[in-house]
């Protein structure tokens, strides 16, 4: 089986940091884990200043919180075989440009970059925006709960 490169944006911070979705993503970054996938960041990006900022400020979450986001940043994003940090990314073609959301042109040329070019959000207008463009983007995008459902059953 493919090992799959996954490109997410800024809902793993907002997950981490709630009380009711931390624990869908710790199952979900659990899964992650054992499945020998990993996440594919842009460096320098929005999703990873988020995440510094959740490390930076992870003391003043519950316990509980503070785990999750501690495994979370031990064995994905400071271990190199869970993480691919991307300086370099691809291009988006002229034809799709202008039908996808500006803020988050970044996912979208992170995901190009990827042999599985798989992007999952939380944001139906991107994931639509994706679909719109698929015969040029050739990405797969998934909403989260979508997703989850489909990658535990793998």
């Amino acid at each position: 089986m493919e090992k799959k490169e996954i490109t997410i944006d800024e809902w793993i911070c907002e997950y981490l940091s709630d009380q009711t979705l931390c624990k869908k993503v710790e199952k979900f970054l659990k899964t992650i884990f054992k499945k020998c996938d990993k996440f594919v960041i842009k460096n320098p990006s929005p999703l990873l200043r988020k995440i510094w900022e959740l490390s930076k400020h992870c003391h003043q979450l519950r316990p509980s919180h503070q785990q999750v986001v501690k495994f979370f940043m031990r064995a994905f994003i400071k271990n190199s075989q869970k993480v691919k940090f991307l300086r370099e990314t691809a291009t988006i073609s002229s034809e799709c440009i202008k039908k996808l959301p500006r803020k988050d042109l970044y996912l979208i040329e992170t995901a190009l970059t990827t042999q599985t070019k798989l992007v999952l959000t939380t944001d139906q207008k991107l994931k639509t925006a994706i679909e719109e463009c698929k015969n040029f983007l050739k990405i797969e995008s998934y909403l989260i709960d979508e997703f989850f459902n489909i990658y535990e059953k793998e």
